[in-house]
């Protein structure tokens, strides 16, 4: 007769106590159940794992075309007046005090507000003209020549302007001839950073029949402004 228990107590692991406690039968039948649930899990993980390749494939695909139809989008879009308004402001070449002597200008001069002035523009401190002639108790007084810098670094700046800065480069282009077609100009950008599009697309006929200063730029605002 065996003796159970000191057998028992003789495993070396598991699987020997496997073998002794279950028949042979059994053990076949445990063996062949562990295989079929080890296949259904792998095949579960096989599915799991196809499926989330698919999905994250679709996704990435997916994204890769609405990226590339923004990057087309965004290529041709045409960008809008108030863009090409902007942008003519900011990139306008500033004529200076210093460089309008031999238009001739009369020789009424403020040497402190022309240093101002070239200094201010040059490097591109607006703000300084604004507060310079904001401060000023006399600004009526000012000659026009320099009350256009006023005007134009009140339109170059990101601040909010008013209606009375088109005034301004009105008065100038009647009475500063050396500065009539940059007041011209300037006005018309005026009217546009107001949105009074009507005005502006007059003004813009006007001087395009009169004059072929900044030609190329009035053409293509005609043409935005008639779409």
């Amino acid at each position: 007769m065996v003796n159970n228990n000191s057998d028992r107590n003789n495993f070396e692991n598991a699987e020997e106590a496997f073998d002794f406690l279950v028949s042979e039968k059994q053990k076949q039948k445990l063996k062949a159940r562990w295989k079929e649930q080890m296949n259904e899990h792998s095949e579960t993980v096989e599915i799991d794992k196809s499926t989330s390749k698919n999905f994250y494939g679709i996704v990435s695909g997916i994204a890769a075309v609405l990226i590339f139809g923004l990057a087309i989008w965004t290529f041709n879009k045409e960008p809008t007046l108030e863009k090409i308004t902007s942008d003519l402001i900011a990139e306008s070449q500033v004529l200076l005090p210093k460089d309008i002597s031999s238009r001739g200008v009369d020789e009424n001069l403020n040497i402190e507000l022309e240093t101002l002035i070239n200094r201010s523009f040059e490097d591109e401190n607006y703000q300084e003209i604004i507060n310079s002639f904001e401060s000023s108790t006399l600004r009526q007084d000012i000659d026009l020549k320099y009350q256009f810098y006023y005007a134009l670094a009140l339109l170059k700046s990101n601040e909010n302007i008013e209606g009375n800065v088109v005034s301004v480069f009105e008065e100038i282009e009647e009475k500063v001839p050396a500065l009539k077609f940059e007041s011209q100009w300037y006005k018309i950008l005026a009217l546009l950073k107001l949105k009074d599009i009507p005005q502006a697309k007059k003004e813009l006929t006007q001087f395009l029949k009169e004059s072929s200063y900044q030609k190329e730029n009035i053409e293509l605002l005609l043409k935005r402004i008639g779409e």
